[in-house]
């Protein structure tokens, strides 16, 4: 489809650059939605938001407890950022600080019987969701949307990366 304007040149909007500059926008546009659907669907005084529930996905994800800095570096934000929503977390009972063995000074942050409490009993209700989301996918096609996310996740984190050198 290209679009002629007299303030554009013209605009092809199947050119490589625009399919970019759409994924791009479609990426952010999923994620509010996204995030407004988790946040709507919880209802209880104990409900996590989309990023308390990321901060304990993540939390789960490593084999020793993480400390603030290693949880903030794999979900992209400042410790102190998961400070912030690790001490409401800690309120509702899903989280611990813990101290590290080897360094008192450091927190580590530990889920709680009631976080894998929540997961039990919301895995059913989280499959069929995703299986909605993803419905008229194939496996294979499942996949590699997984390995073609993690190729743009890497590549988000090179660009960061370059940014932050140029800054200093």
């Amino acid at each position: 489809m290209e679009i002629k304007d007299e303030n554009l040149t013209s605009v092809d909007f199947s050119s490589v650059l625009w399919m970019k500059r759409l994924s791009f926008a479609s990426i952010l546009i999923c994620s509010n939605m996204l995030e407004n659907m988790f946040n709507s669907s919880q209802n209880s005084e104990d409900s996590l938001t989309s990023k308390q529930w990321l901060l304990m996905a993540i939390i789960s994800s490593f084999k020793e407890m993480p400390t603030l800095s290693m949880t903030g570096e794999k979900m992209g934000c400042s410790r102190q950022n998961i400070k912030q929503i690790a001490q409401i977390l800690r309120k509702k009972g899903y989280v611990d600080f813990c101290k590290s063995e080897g360094d008192r000074n450091t927190i580590r942050l530990c889920p709680t019987d009631k976080w894998w409490i929540y997961c039990r009993e919301s895995d059913d209700e989280t499959s069929a969701i995703l299986d909605n989301i993803f419905a008229g996918f194939s496996d294979a096609q499942v996949a590699e949307f997984f390995k073609s996310f993690a190729k743009i996740k890497d590549n988000i984190e090179k660009v960061n990366s370059n940014i932050i050198e140029k800054k200093s």
